[in-house]
């Protein structure tokens, strides 16, 4: 039960964490073209405009370590930056993040789901640390937090150096 009620939550707060905030981006998101007397579509609508630019296959280049073990991250992974915050998000649901851009850089979100179905997340608030890092034309995340399986929880450290 706990891990169905992680993986929404750990979605919901990724959601919230990309829409958060406001400012200049890098490019604007395309405007709808519809009628206004057309109906609603049920795709929910952005306020906050924001640059996508995902990365080449295989994992983008990108790297995750939990607790000590590498995790083969595959797929196109999209990365959206804009109102100082970036996003990253594999569509398997591997891994999804939330960083606010600046100095320091901030941790909003942090969401793997292993290859074996445990479930880790990070928020700040919740319980676990994270600090993440500029590196070049990337970022290097590291943490601990509480990650949940059929076996039970424990704490992990976790490692995701990534770029956009």
């Amino acid at each position: 039960m706990k891990l169905r009620l992680a993986l929404p939550l750990a979605a919901a707060v990724l959601a919230l964490s990309a829409c958060a905030g406001s400012g200049d981006t890098t490019e604007s998101a395309p405007e709808s073209s519809a009628p206004a007397n057309a109906p609603a579509s049920s795709a929910p609508a952005s306020s906050a405009p924001a640059s996508s630019a995902p990365q080449g296959g295989g994992g983008g280049g990108n790297e995750l370590t939990v607790d000590g073990k590498k995790i083969e991250l595959t797929g196109e992974p999209t990365c959206l930056r804009g109102a100082g915050k970036v996003t990253l998000q594999y569509p398997d649901g591997s891994l999804g993040l939330a960083i606010t851009e600046g100095d320091p850089v901030k941790v909003e979100a942090v969401s793997v789901v292993d290859p074996d179905g445990a479930v880790l997340s990070y928020a700040p608030g919740t319980a676990g640390e994270a600090t993440a890092t500029k590196d070049g034309d990337g970022w290097i995340i590291e943490g601990k937090a509480t990650s949940l399986s059929k076996s039970g929880t424990k704490d992990v450290a976790f490692t995701i150096k990534f770029s956009c």
